[in-house]
């Protein structure tokens, strides 16, 4: 097998999954490629495809059950990134960073955290992952953004730069030392 045909290939997925991966497929090919030259050539924010994805509920995929997604596995998630990649290159990256600004609260935030945000996640809400520097690039080792604990807040000192979704997002996860 050559490798192009493995990254094509979809693992297997649970029959739930592959529904959902159906649901995301007609929804690509529907809606979100037939508004996709009109994003590219305006240069506008793709609301409209981010507004279809939420009202399947799509959101839901890549969150816990437990805070109100649907807990479906990674290679579900994949599958249906490339879905919408693949229809509009834009809402598939917007739709991305949903997951990749989400996942290290689903992994290493608080619980009274992931009670409070996950929610809304799933519901719909648009995340933000601020990671790249001027000067560092997405290098972490090399990040200069700082946290200082002061009282009962945290001074956030630094500069980002490149950040998806982040002039719409409803959630930023920020990366600093």
């Amino acid at each position: 097998m050559k490798l192009f045909d493995r990254l094509d290939a979809i693992p297997a997925l649970s029959s739930e999954e592959a529904q959902i991966l159906e649901s995301v497929q007609s929804l690509a090919r529907d809606r979100i490629a037939a508004n996709a030259e009109h994003y590219v050539r305006s240069a506008e924010f793709p609301w409209g495809n981010i507004r279809a994805i939420n009202s399947l509920g799509f959101n839901a995929i890549f969150v816990p059950e437990a805070y109100g997604g649907a807990g479906l596995s990674y290679a579900a998630y994949l599958a249906c990134v490339r879905e919408i990649s693949k229809a509009c290159a834009s809402t598939g990256i917007i739709w991305a960073t949903n997951f990749h600004a989400t996942k290290p609260l689903i992994d290493f935030g608080t619980e009274e955290q992931k009670r409070r945000l996950l929610p809304g996640v799933a519901e719909g809400a648009l995340t933000a992952l601020a990671i790249t520097e001027p000067d560092a690039g997405s290098d972490a080792t090399h990040m200069t953004t700082r946290f200082t604990p002061a009282g009962d807040t945290v001074v956030v000192s630094g500069t980002k730069t490149f950040i998806t979704n982040g002039d719409v997002a409803d959630l930023i996860l920020v990366f600093g030392k």
